[in-house]
């Protein structure tokens, strides 16, 4: 927006920290102007990332060398400025991914924070697939950092923004910087105070302070999540262009932003015990008057009931069940198997997706909660509730099988029906069943798949080191499973050959994966030597050669032969 205002430091920290004459520190903290204004409602929510292992900032930022290809440089820097032992309880990594992400640097590629919140503004959420790594670490960082108090923050735009009240509501989709001070604004740098200028007054609810781990720890930026929803309030033109457009953030109606882990809370909070006593109390006589009468009423009518000769019949009230086995105003008591925080629309496909989940609930708490279940059930068991949100759901109307109760019969391709694999979910598209596993082979990181009739058909990708063991009978014939290289299945009466550097041939560990990387063969051994907590490692040739560094106290024994000749596996 200001591009004539580039004003530079020559900060002698970061002189020491590298030679690269395009990073240099701006004074501007150009997030506080809006560069776009016209947010999209109608974008779909951002889930999906939550789901990601949290790892170190490196390991999370690899995915984004495609976007940013000098990105690992900037992360070295962001971790070296960054204490050990960080404020507000963060770890080291998650301080570096706020600095990270308020970093700027000169050159073509752009700062993170630019990128990420296009993506985040674009409308096909595929875009957000490289980040979701890096928004796990980031998320957790943020919503782990206290609210501050409501009160009113600003941000602004060097240009008229004309907004229509009768369209009274918009969604920031992307992270939103603003400012407690408004004479911050008013700098040259950033609004100034002549020209088209447009200043919004916010009041917020759940904003977090982000100055002590942010690259401008002298300004108190406050940062406000993605879905941040806001109803306009007035409009107003107090100086010659100069416009004002005052905001209020509620809380939304559905979910607009998974929460980065169970138990998150992206709201604060309400405190009903801070209310002052004389607030109470105003409410105190009217409720005891109200319930004198409603008691005084009941025994009236029970007295006139039993005189009367004609019962009045019970009418009981029924659910009303869908084609898809399930209904609204309903529920099932008891038998949890788990939980997690998605929109409604998402609880039926997670339940059969989560294996030994045979029915679920959903509830709004916490902006949306599914409850799934396990038991031998039928739509007889639910029970009717007064609230009208609530859904309730069997998973194909009777019981999931036991992954081991029946037989999965694979074909040659590697896939099979009336299947699953449970968790580990990479991404999700939707897409006819032929094409799932073409789709899978096309996805980085994809190593198996589950195809479901949900939304007219979702591919379900997924990653992680399994074998067919793994997959689960779900008795439902519409559903696909399958894996994309079976090479990795243990070969039954083979024994790995091991050299006397501790690395063998065509072998594979399980599991305990800590991160990834792409590497020659010749350098996976040294890159686990070098990445603290790795123990052993395995190398294939996924994206032209790819380190997996694991964790965990194995031996040799624990290395299982594969069909595939390139693989290596070795203990540190």
């Amino acid at each position: 927006i200001m591009n004539k205002l580039h004003v530079w430091s020559t900060s002698r920290d970061y002189e020491r920290t590298t030679n690269d004459n395009e990073f240099m520190i701006r004074r501007k903290n150009s997030r506080l102007l809006i560069k776009d204004t016209d947010d999209l409602n109608s974008l779909d929510p951002i889930i999906g990332y939550a789901q990601e292992p949290i790892l170190p900032l490196h390991d999370a930022c690899v995915p984004l060398i495609s976007i940013i290809p000098d990105i690992l440089h900037y992360v070295s820097i962001a971790l070296e400025h960054t204490p050990d032992m960080p404020s507000d309880d963060l770890t080291r990594d998650e301080s570096a991914s706020i600095r990270l992400y308020t970093m700027e640097w000169k050159g073509k590629s752009g700062s993170l924070y630019s990128h990420l919140n296009r993506a985040l503004r674009n409308s096909n959420r595929q875009c957000l697939y490289p980040w979701f790594k890096y928004l796990k670490l980031f998320l957790t960082a943020i919503v782990k950092l206290p609210c501050i108090p409501p009160q009113t923050v600003w941000r602004g735009v060097r240009k008229y923004v004309n907004v229509d009240l009768k369209e009274a509501q918009m969604i920031w989709w992307s992270f939103s910087s603003t400012t407690t001070s408004l004479t911050v604004l008013e700098n040259e740098l950033y609004l100034g105070q002549t020209g088209e200028r447009t200043l919004f007054s916010i009041e917020i609810l759940n904003g977090r302070s982000i100055r002590a781990h942010s690259q401008f720890n002298d300004e108190e930026e406050i940062l406000l999540l993605p879905g941040t929803y806001l109803e306009v309030q007035s409009e107003l033109d107090p100086a010659p262009n100069l416009h004002i457009i005052h905001l209020k953030q509620t809380m939304p109606n559905e979910l607009l932003l998974e929460p980065p882990f169970e138990g998150a809370c992206l709201y604060p909070e309400i405190d009903l015990s801070s209310r002052r006593w004389y607030f109470r109390k105003r409410f105190l006589v009217p409720i005891i008057t109200l319930t004198i009468i409603t008691i005084l009423t009941i025994i009236l009518c029970s007295v006139l009931l039993t005189k009367r000769t004609t019962k009045i019949p019970v009418i009981p009230a029924t659910i009303h069940w869908n084609d898809s086995n399930w209904a609204t105003s309903c529920d099932f008591p008891g038998n949890d198997l788990s939980y997690v925080f998605i929109p409604s629309m998402f609880c039926g496909a997670k339940c059969l997706l989560t294996q030994g989940c045979t029915h679920y609930t959903w509830t709004t708490f916490n902006t949306g909660s599914c409850y799934m279940k396990k038991n031998n059930v039928s739509r007889a068991d639910a029970i009717l509730t007064n609230d009208s949100s609530m859904i309730c759901g069997i998973v194909n109307g009777s019981q999931q099988e036991d992954s081991n109760s029946t037989i999965i019969m694979w074909n040659e391709n590697n896939w099979a029906l009336s299947c699953a694999f449970n968790g580990s979910d990479l991404s999700n598209v939707v897409i006819s069943s032929d094409y799932c596993d073409l789709k899978c082979t096309e996805t980085p990181g994809c190593t198996h798949y589950t195809w479901t009739t949900w939304n007219g058909g979702t591919c379900w990708m997924k990653t992680n080191n399994v074998s067919k063991n793994d997959a689960y009978n779900t008795n439902d014939s519409t559903t696909v499973c399958g894996i994309i290289n079976d090479g990795q299945l243990q070969i039954p009466n083979s024994e790995v050959q091991w050299n006397a550097n501790n690395w063998a041939m065509s072998c594979d560990f399980l599991g305990n994966d800590l991160s990834n990387v792409q590497s020659t063969s010749e350098l996976c051994s040294q890159t686990c030597t070098q990445t603290p907590g790795c123990t052993h490692f395995t190398w294939n040739l996924y994206n032209d050669g790819t380190c997996w560094m694991k964790n965990n106290n194995v031996t040799k024994a624990d290395a299982f032969s594969t069909n595939d000749p390139n693989m290596i596996c070795g203990i540190i």
